[in-house]
């Protein structure tokens, strides 16, 4: 946890790639910052959790005046949870713990933590936003490839003209597998059409009205942190509901047109309390719709909290492994045409990823950005006008949560569904061309 307060390196930059070894280059590239992206996402959130944790301690912690050893103990084992697996000991953030018996304990010290925290989860934003740039300047580099496969397999179809296929049947090997929905392998290629065309249907809404809804709704976030009325606890708990408001329905799939979503039954991977739906893709994996419940009375602070907190993630379909992937397995010999239909879905999906253009996004999620940084400031300089306006710190922080929850609603949800479409395409056009070379063309 303390590379979290490591200032990360700059990203090199990435070279044109258009030969087959260069995409595949850039493909295992474009991995790799998937990789680092997700390592930061998972360290930025942990990095919350701690600042949440201390910021919370402190706030009960300043009203104690008169210290007891209890009261000690009990601030240092805070101390001791909310620091768990950081390797930082509670002496660091709280020395002289001990001489504050009978007295006020001082929270400056965890204070100060939590603004180095802040300050470092900003960078590590910034490095988010760098990594995934490189990922998408990779992934759309290898598009070009993959459509160019396509194309020559549609030729190739029209080479063959009325040829008929020799066997039945047919082995495909890893590539049949890599295309297995929800651990059912295709057994035909109107299976495989069937799972393009879902990739191809939320490939197109992604790219789409999905991207629009981000940066109406980054606008939206940007003006009601700009507007955030630090003068009272009251300016304050409802500035912030009109960030929430703001963010909220970023995470809506119901406009994906022809999918389906369908209830999660029990999953470990899930709170029980949280409302799960899921689409199937191939490759194993699908898109998870999590909501959390709307609590009893729930105030302004916990609908915020909530809004944050609903995602669209892309996981392994299964909390367990498919059993088919060690087993060999055969489908269909397909149709000529299906392979058409197969090169044209894979082509769309190209297309699209090839066309992809974060920067809109990316300008909306800086200002974000900034518009927190100079909420935090207009904050601090009225606490110190007037002492009354800190207890309106709660609405402020949950404020500027939203930058880093639209941080992560805007790269990791379409990072993630990108890499299964383009899988889904190597894999889909590899079992096209086994299919085919079943086929033989008929002697003159």
């Amino acid at each position: 946890m303390r590379n979290f307060f490591v200032t990360p390196a700059e990203p090199k930059a990435t070279p044109q790639a258009l030969s087959v070894e260069e995409q595949t280059d850039a493909l295992i590239a474009s991995e790799e910052s998937f990789q680092e992206f997700m390592a930061a996402d998972a360290e930025t959130t942990r990095a919350m959790e701690i600042a949440a944790g201390l910021e919370n301690l402190a706030m009960v912690a300043g009203h104690v005046t008169e210290a007891r050893n209890t009261d000690l103990a009990f601030f240092d084992a805070g101390l001791g949870l909310a620091l768990v697996g950081t390797g930082i000991g509670t002496e660091e953030i709280a020395p002289g713990l001990e001489d504050m018996e009978g007295k006020t304990i001082s929270t400056e010290a965890v204070k100060e933590t939590v603004q180095k925290i802040w300050d470092a989860i900003k960078k590590v934003i910034a490095n988010m936003w760098k990594q995934i740039q490189i990922f998408w300047g990779n992934m759309t580099k290898s598009a070009p490839g993959l459509k160019l496969r396509a194309e020559a397999l549609s030729e190739k179809v029209t080479e063959l003209g009325s040829a008929t296929a020799e066997e039945k049947t047919f082995s495909p090997g890893r590539a049949l597998k890599t295309l297995s929905v929800n651990g059912q392998v295709p057994k035909k290629g109107s299976d495989l059409i069937e799972g393009l065309s879902l990739v191809e249907s939320i490939s197109s809404h992604l790219y789409g009205k999905y991207k629009e809804q981000l940066v109406k709704a980054g606008k939206d976030i940007d003006a009601a942190i700009g507007e955030f009325d630090v003068a009272s606890i009251e300016t304050a708990r409802s500035s912030l509901d009109a960030v929430s408001s703001a963010y909220a329905g970023i995470h809506e799939i119901s406009e994906f047109k022809g999918v389906k979503m369908v209830k999660v039954g029990r999953d470990t991977r899930f709170n029980r309390s949280e409302s799960v739906e899921a689409v199937h893709l191939p490759t194993d994996m699908a898109i998870f719709h999590v909501k959390a419940p709307v609590e009893e009375n729930e105030d302004v602070l916990g609908r915020a909290e909530r809004l944050r907190k609903a995602s669209l993630v892309v996981m392994q379909s299964s909390e367990q492994e498919a059993k088919s992937k060690d087993k060999e397995v055969e489908m269909e010999v397909f149709a000529t045409s299906d392979v058409v239909t197969i090169a044209e879905r894979c082509i769309a999906i190209c297309d699209m990823v090839a066309d992809h253009d974060a920067k809109a996004v990316k300008a909306v999620a800086d200002n974000i950005i900034k518009a927190s940084d100079t909420l935090n400031k207009k904050f601090k300089d009225a606490s110190k006008e007037e002492s009354g306006v800190s207890s309106a710190s709660s609405y402020v922080d949950s404020a500027m949560k939203f930058n880093i929850a639209f941080t992560t609603a805007s790269t990791k949800f379409e990072a993630q569904v990108s890499r299964v479409a383009m899988t889904t395409v190597r894999a889909a056009l590899s079992v096209a061309q086994s299919n085919l070379s079943q086929y033989k063309k008929d002697k003159a």
